[in-house]
């Protein structure tokens, strides 16, 4: 599994499948410390994750629970049942909200944050909001950037 997340060493006669088997290394979650059999996953201002991941993993996450609103910290903390989009990206707070409210801005009509009784939440606007929307709109976004 940690071969996903890190960058796999170029060696000369290392076959291809070798080189391609780091889907994950991209998004830099896990790192290895170099001259050790220790791997690190810190959290981090990771401004590399995009907008629309970030995104389609919140709206996931709000579909799998079945709610329209969900509290930030349920967001940014992992519970028993669900895996957190804060701690899957290892984002510190403060860039997880930073992240969020960019992404509220770029979807008005579909996600909002509010302040509620003191906690602060996401709500889901529209929907029919598909997660997989966000992802190929990412995509198709930097396809159109590649060839412009």
């Amino acid at each position: 599994v940690l071969r996903m997340y890190t960058q796999s060493k170029i060696v000369q006669r290392m076959p291809l499948e070798d080189v391609l088997d780091s889907p994950f290394a991209l998004l830099k979650l896990v790192q290895h410390k170099s001259n050790e059999k220790i791997f690190v996953s810190r959290l981090t201002e990771n401004s590399s994750i995009p907008l629309e991941v970030l995104g389609f993993s919140v709206v996931q996450t709000m579909r799998e629970r079945e709610v329209k609103t969900l509290p930030i910290e349920d967001l940014m903390y992992c519970d028993i049942d669900f895996a957190a989009p804060g701690s899957v990206f290892r984002l510190t707070e403060n860039e997880f909200v930073r992240k969020l409210e960019k992404l509220a801005q770029s979807l008005p009509n579909s996600l909002e944050i509010r302040e509620s009784s003191g906690i602060h939440q996401v709500f889901l606007l529209d929907e029919d909001l598909e997660p997989l929307d966000l992802v190929s709109r990412y995509y198709g976004k930097s396809k159109s950037e590649e060839a412009a």
